[in-house]
């Protein structure tokens, strides 16, 4: 007897019956090279897990920005980005030097 196949496709795996992962790539971490997505598991069928990838894309569109957004706004948003990193551990921190360097530069 065999099991019935889980199913997949762009984005979207069934992890048991019903289960599904959905995972929607962001972008690449510079530092590491790793990708970095956002995931959520969902219950439910197909049709659930189609409408969080869609609304899983539509957060990273809107947090990546419009694609013909000025160097400004593009610039401000990075320094968003390296202001969250502020203190944390590792590779992926920034010390509050090297921040005001850059907030420096950029204004």
């Amino acid at each position: 007897m065999q099991a019935d196949k889980l199913y997949q496709e762009r984005s979207i795996k069934e992890v048991e019956n019903g289960v599904f992962r959905v995972r929607v790539f962001k972008y690449r971490d510079l530092l590491t090279g790793h990708p970095i997505q956002s995931e959520r598991i969902v219950r439910g069928g197909t049709h659930r897990a189609r409408e969080v990838r869609s609304e899983l894309d539509s957060e990273i569109h809107r947090a990546v920005g419009e694609p013909d957004m000025t160097a400004r706004a593009l610039l401000d948003l990075w320094l968003q980005n390296c202001e969250r990193r502020l203190d944390k551990p590792g590779r992926s921190g920034l010390e509050q030097n090297t921040y005001n360097s850059y907030d420096l530069q950029v204004r």
